[in-house]
């Protein structure tokens, strides 16, 4: 804590005592130093408040750290037509992974495997952390057995019709898209929920 200073902002990590490949572990919580001194113990202790937390940060392993501009540039980069998307960590046999729920639009022909192939890829390029703890415990696929990231479609209209019940609901403005980054169960039943004002995912893609 030397180091810091009066209104930076920095990262929570913990450092293992005996290392190893994983002796440094990336909380992603976001601290703030308010001051260098507590006055009024009269101590030099630097006094500290969170400024973000976890949430919308997406682990892998503890290894992988995903962040909404990271996921997004990888998306973009790997040049796929979408409408929206949001994301969240699940389990995959037996394995942590990046599931992307994603609606296209209605003129992209659907091939999960390129878009999971070619996310994960942009993925690498982007994050920083991602590439300097591949270098120190091997690539991805060899560590997991798989490409990280899975795809699932969402139907046509799937976040038109979110805003819309959101509406209804009484919502907020700031409320009526979902949040991208770990949405909750209730959020992404929603999204995958029938729409019958809409023509089925699979009349759409098809050909």
């Amino acid at each position: 804590l030397d180091e810091v200073e009066a209104g930076g902002i920095y990262e929570l990590v913990i450092t293992t005592l005996h290392g190893g490949p994983l002796a440094r572990y990336r909380t992603g919580d976001m601290i703030k130093i308010e001051s260098l001194r507590n006055e009024k113990l009269d101590i030099d202790i630097p006094q500290m408040t969170f400024h973000r937390r976890a949430d919308d940060v997406i682990f892998l392993g503890n290894i992988f750290r995903l962040t909404e501009t990271v996921i997004w540039r990888a998306i973009e980069k790997a040049d796929i037509g979408y409408v929206d998307w949001v994301a969240n960590k699940e389990v995959y046999e037996g394995n942590p992974i990046l599931r992307v729920y994603m609606e296209l639009k209605g003129n992209t022909k659907p091939d999960v495997e390129k878009m999971e192939r070619d996310i994960y890829e942009e993925i690498k390029k982007l994050d920083d952390g991602f590439i300097h703890n591949i270098k120190d415990i091997g690539s991805m696929e060899k560590l997991m057995n798989l490409y990280p990231v899975r795809v699932t479609l969402l139907p046509v209209g799937a976040f038109s019709n979110y805003s819309r019940q959101k509406q209804a609901s009484g919502a907020d403005l700031a409320q009526l898209k979902p949040p991208r980054i770990n949405p909750s169960a209730e959020v992404i039943a929603l999204l995958l929920s029938d729409i019958t004002e809409h023509k089925s995912l699979e009349t759409v893609y098809k050909n």
